[in-house]
C-alpha cells in the first residue's frame, strides 16, 4: 500500500485548515488598497476630541500582529473543528468583511497624534514613528485590529491552552480589551471604527455559534 503524504493526510483530515492561507490573498488585496490616493470618506466624531494621546498605547497595538498570528497559529495546529470553524467566520471571515468594506467604502482618519510634542521614552517613540510611516491612517472602517483582537479571544477562551486556566481567559481577554483602547489612545483610529469592528464581531458569533454546520458539530472533540 502506497504510503500517503503526511501533509495532504494533515489537511485532508481537516480541510478547515485550508482557510488560514486566506490571508495571504488578504494581505496582497490590503497593500493594493494602501496606494489609493483619493476618494476617501473622513471617519471622525466629537469623543475623539476626548481622548488623550497616549503614546505607551503603541506598544499593545503592535503586540496585537504576534497575538493574531500565535491565535491563527495554534489552532490551525492544535485546534479542533469547532474551533477552526471558529477561526474561519470570526477571524478570517472578520478579515474578508473588512476589507470588502475598505474597498467599497474607503476611509480615514484624520486625528493623528502629535509625535514632536509626545513624551515618551525611545521605544514608544521609536514604534509610533514605525507605524504611522508605515501604515497610512485609511482603510480604518471597521477597525481591523479591534476586530481581529476580540475574534483571536473568542477562538483562544475554548481551546486546549486555555482549559483548566481561568487566569488566562482573562488575561487574553484584558489584552484584547487592552488593544481596542490602543486603537484611539494611539490616534489610529475613530471611536466609530472601534463600535463598527465590536458590531461585527458580536454578528458573527451567530455563524460561529449558533448556526454551525452539522459537519463541523460531529467533527469537535470539545466545546
Amino acid at each position: 500500500m502506497k504510503k500517503q503524504n503526511p501533509v495532504l493526510r494533515f489537511f485532508r483530515d481537516e480541510p478547515l485548515r485550508l482557510t488560514p492561507f486566506y490571508y495571504l490573498f488578504h494581505s496582497l488585496v490590503y497593500f493594493l488598497s494602501q496606494l489609493r490616493t483619493d476618494g476617501f470618506h473622513t471617519v471622525y466624531c466629537a469623543a475623539n476630541d476626548l481622548i488623550p494621546f497616549i503614546p505607551w498605547f503603541i506598544i499593545p497595538y503592535v503586540l496585537w500582529y504576534f497575538y493574531l498570528a500565535f491565535g491563527i497559529l495554534y489552532t490551525f495546529f492544535c485546534g479542533n473543528r469547532r474551533q477552526l470553524w471558529r477561526q474561519a467566520v470570526l477571524t478570517l471571515g472578520g478579515a474578508f468583511v473588512c476589507l470588502i468594506v475598505c474597498i467599497i467604502y474607503p476611509s480615514t482618519f484624520p486625528g493623528r497624534g502629535d509625535l514632536a510634542a509626545a513624551e515618551c521614552g525611545p521605544v514608544a517613540a521609536r514604534l509610533l514613528s514605525f507605524i504611522y510611516g508605515a501604515d497610512r491612517p485609511i482603510n480604518v472602517l471597521p477597525s481591523m485590529h479591534c476586530q481581529g483582537a476580540i475574534s483571536t479571544h473568542l477562538v483562544l477562551r475554548s481551546s486546549d491552552l486555555f482549559k483548566n486556566r481561568p487566569w488566562l481567559r482573562v488575561m487574553s481577554l484584558i489584552f484584547a480589551v487592552t488593544v481596542c483602547f490602543a486603537t484611539v489612545f494611539v490616534k489610529q483610529h475613530s471611536v466609530i471604527d472601534v463600535l463598527a469592528a465590536l458590531i461585527l464581531s458580536a454578528l458573527l458569533c451567530i455563524p460561529a455559534y449558533i448556526t454551525v454546520p452539522e459537519y463541523v458539530k460531529k467533527g469537535s472533540r470539545t466545546e
